[in-house]
């Protein structure tokens, strides 16, 4: 044991007539909800500190017992808060600091330019920019039309004189949250965020998904040091507001929150975790294709519930939760269909169909798409992963342990 057990520690003197040990609250119903427990548990723990910090000024703690006692409080609450959210927040703060820096005040590519150029027109109020020219010269110049349009915006037969977004509007909107909260600087802070956040979600992931081995944070923690290790974050995707970071960061987060939620009952983690997802969709349409872990993650909870009792199908917590992360993928991917509806007339219409179209089977051995024909998504990111990422032989030894613990 850590802690001497109960009775070898010694007590420590009433203070006012109140133990400084434990202290409960008067008239305080028993609880029957969780969130009453919780919230009774909350209070209970606040009370018990502020007795003991008005015992400390009153100068009514001076033996070596009750001096053991409050010593006893602050290390257990370090012990068990350190893996799950010290270490965390600590990780968050060193990743920003070090991300922060590296963030630029323009775009140096099409896409990061397209992203803020949507932005600024959406700061403007401008969902669809009115061109009516366009449609002057399109029957003449259809080809070459791109040359003479705002970055990333087209028309649409939908909407005759008016030009619609290109991209998803997820990163848009969280570039003009930056922009109204911190001025002109502030859509260059959102991608270091989301790189801190990135952090913050490898670890909880790799916590949730080797839940039940007992190294599941030190798994996590050197997954969180092959992230920050690896060039294609820090030089690459820091510089510039780009969708790859933010979206992934809340695919890891909806993975852990899916994996916490269903194993500890939390209805507010499993709805937090299709709203993460939903809002992934709307960075990068492309992330659809993650509800197949998360769909592994909620089947492999399904089984180990096989042995519960059947019960009526809205109490079934499996049909309950299910529902729930529906719902709540919905509410935000909601974005994404209904701009999409209003732009092109049919909500599963993506602004850039020959980026949905990566996921298709074909496209994997032998890409037929704009961008490095015949050579296919496989090959291309087998590649990328070989020459980019760094200390190789450290990434395979710690795939075989990962491995076997999840066998275990």
């Amino acid at each position: 044991r850590m802690w001497p057990a109960r009775s070898m520690r010694p007590e420590p003197p009433p203070v006012a007539g109140r133990s400084v040990r434990r202290s409960t609250i008067a008239n305080e119903p028993e609880p029957t909800t969780l969130l009453s427990a919780a919230l009774h548990r909350t209070k209970a723990r606040l009370n018990r500190w502020r007795l003991v910090a008005g015992a400390l000024s009153q100068g009514k703690i001076t033996n070596s017992a009750a001096r053991y006692d409050v010593a006893t409080i602050v290390a257990r609450t370090a012990v068990r808060w350190w893996w799950p959210v010290i270490l965390p927040a600590l990780l968050f703060i060193v990743a920003f600091s070090v991300y922060f820096p590296l963030r630029s005040f323009g775009s140096s590519g099409d896409d990061a330019a397209g992203y803020l150029n949507i932005a600024a027109h959406l700061n403007r109020g401008e969902f669809a920019i009115d061109d009516p020219i366009v449609e002057i010269v399109r029957p003449v110049i259809d080809d070459e039309l791109g040359g003479f349009l705002p970055s990333h915006y087209y028309p649409v037969d939908q909407l005759p004189g008016k030009l619609r977004p290109k991209y998803s509007l997820g990163l848009p909107i969280l570039l003009l949250i930056g922009h109204k909260l911190f001025g002109a600087t502030g859509p260059f802070i959102i991608v270091p965020l989301a790189g801190a956040a990135l952090v913050v979600a490898t670890y909880y992931a790799g916590a949730a998904i080797f839940s039940e081995t007992s190294s599941r944070y030190i798994i996590a923690s050197l997954g969180v040091v092959l992230l920050v290790l690896n060039p294609l974050v820090f030089s690459t995707q820091i510089s510039q507001p780009m969708t790859e970071l933010p979206s992934t960061a809340m695919l890891l987060f909806s993975v852990a929150a899916l994996s916490f939620g269903l194993r500890k009952g939390s209805l507010a983690l499993v709805a937090g975790a299709g709203a993460m997802f939903g809002y992934a969709i709307d960075l990068r349409e492309t992330s659809v294709i993650f509800i197949v872990p998360l769909s592994l993650i909620f089947l492999d909870w399904v089984f180990r519930q096989k042995n519960q009792p059947v019960q009526s199908l809205l109490a079934d917590p499996r049909f309950k939760y299910s529902l729930l992360f529906l719902g709540a993928m919905l509410a935000t991917v909601s974005l994404t269909l209904t701009s999409n509806f209003i732009l092109g007339g049919n909500p599963f219409l993506s602004a850039r169909p020959q980026d949905v179209s990566a996921l298709s089977i074909s496209n994997v051995f032998d890409n037929q798409g704009v961008y490095r024909v015949g050579i296919g998504s496989f090959r291309v990111y087998l590649d990328l992963l070989l020459r980019r990422v760094i200390a190789i032989p450290f990434v395979w030894v710690l795939a075989l342990i990962a491995i076997t613990k999840l066998v275990r």
